[in-house]
């Protein structure tokens, strides 16, 4: 009971933490009768987990059991929460080699639970990082997965859950989520193999987990064109929803179009290394350019009127001001004050994780006593009431007012910029047109060829 009223707490301010989340394969999970191992790729930290367990719905009867790198365990308070929420520790080298065999009696538990229809869940990865590509994988997903096999005698219907956990954005708010359940892996279909060669078969089924994660996520494996693919995928991702007739607005599409893009830029790649050269040198130089005057790429996209442009933006403002102040001031300790703790941390995968912790512990205590005073020092006490259901809608209220706020001063920015035909000006807008005409010739007027494709034509 207090695992599913925490879990239920969690999820409603995790929600509120997204502007749009979205579930995909949800039906690819089988039912509570088969145990399962979820094997999702690892790129924000705490927030992963969550990101599991509330599109896969595991707050009742199947509370999954995760495993955490040891030394989040230290802390003797955090180590009786982390047991508490169904985490346990795996040890690594880095952790000490005389601990490396702790992990045989946390296999061994995985095992039993597995055995019990409990599901458990384990990143496969072995670490979080940074990057839209999944790292190689370790061998412990497979190494528990043989051991609850061997242990129920291969009776067993054990299967591996793949799934892709994709975010619009690593450290902001109000963003989106996507989540991918991918078809199940059976354990039992290398059980001959396993008997013949543990070795073998451990490394076939973490070759398998490998290529069944890879298509549910943004996966750009090549290091030296990583910024390249990332920008452009951020660029142009709308005209590549257009030129596969998908939508810009739904989470599958935009992550389809993403993989096709990214296919098309690694045969480029392959196969044009001049092309891709002259790509890389024109988006990073409208990316540096764009980071030097604090502009985003959507300013871009379309031409940012220097007077009808702001009209709209401008009455919204001014209209809504009281509105922000109050939503501002009110939740400045909830929502802000978190915002302010990470800047300092260097391990950015770790900011949205501790903004969703910090604020959602604040969130009860701040609310009731800011209620209290009002309830104090106004009369009737309805207005407390209404006061206090108040907050936390005018804080959403004081986020979106802070995003019209951010849009008029970057189209301020655009237009003084522009105004003054500058050099800079000029160089953004040729980068950024240079970079869709290469675009436009790959995919659209097919002008990039592979040899393969030249010869058959």
């Amino acid at each position: 009971m207090g695992y599913r009223l925490l879990g239920n707490y969690t999820k409603f301010w995790f929600t509120k933490f997204f502007r749009e989340r979205t579930a995909e394969g949800v039906e690819n999970i089988p039912d509570e009768q088969v145990p399962i191992i979820f094997a999702p790729n690892h790129q924000n930290s705490m927030m992963d987990p969550l990101a599991v367990i509330f599109a896969s719905k595991s707050l009742g009867s199947r509370q999954m059991i995760w495993l955490a790198r040891s030394d989040v365990f230290r802390n003797p308070l955090a180590a009786k929460f982390l047991k508490f929420v169904k985490i346990m520790p795996v040890f690594r080298e880095r952790d000490g080699k005389d601990t490396l065999d702790k992990n045989e009696e946390i296999f061994q538990k995985c095992a039993d639970a597995l055995a019990k229809k409990t599901p458990v869940a384990t990143f496969p990865e072995a670490k979080h990082h940074d990057k839209r590509v999944l790292l190689p994988l370790k061998k412990g997903l497979p190494r528990i997965a043989f051991m609850a096999a061997e242990k129920c005698n291969w009776s067993l219907d054990l299967q591996i859950v793949p799934v892709g956990i994709n975010y619009a954005h690593y450290q902001k708010i109000n963003q989106t989520l996507h989540v991918v359940f991918g078809k199940p892996i059976r354990v039992n279909s290398f059980k001959e193999i396993y008997l013949a060669d543990n070795t073998k078969a451990l490394n076939l089924l973490r070759n398998a987990i490998d290529q069944a994660i890879r298509p549910l996520m943004i996966d750009i494996q090549n290091a030296e064109y990583y910024p390249t693919y990332e920008i452009v995928r951020r660029m142009y991702n709308s005209k590549m929803c257009e030129i596969n007739n998908l939508n810009p607005k739904k989470n599958h599409d935009k992550l389809t179009a993403d993989k096709k893009l990214i296919k098309s830029l690694d045969k480029l790649r392959y196969d044009h290394v001049n092309v891709i050269n002259s790509l890389k040198e024109n988006s990073l130089k409208y990316d540096e350019l764009l980071t030097k005057n604090n502009l985003r790429d959507w300013l871009f996209e379309k031409e940012q009127h220097p007077v009808s442009g702001m009209l709209l933006p401008a009455f919204i403002l001014l209209i809504g001001f009281p509105f922000f102040l109050y939503g501002f001031l009110n939740n400045l300790i909830t929502w802000y004050l978190p915002q302010r703790m990470v800047r300092k941390m260097p391990d950015k995968q770790f900011h949205l994780s501790v903004k969703l912790g910090v604020s959602a512990v604040l969130f009860p205590i701040v609310f009731l006593l800011q209620t209290i005073i009002v309830l104090l020092a106004v009369d009737p006490n309805w207005i407390a009431l209404v006061y206090f259901f108040s907050l936390m809608p005018m804080g959403f209220v004081a986020l979106n007012y802070s995003t019209v706020f951010k849009k008029m001063i970057g189209k301020i920015r655009y237009n003084k910029l522009r105004s003054k035909n500058s050099t800079e000006f000029a160089d953004m807008l040729n980068a950024r047109d240079q970079v869709f005409h290469t675009m436009d010739e790959v995919l659209i007027l097919k002008k990039y060829k592979t040899p393969e494709e030249s010869d058959s034509i």
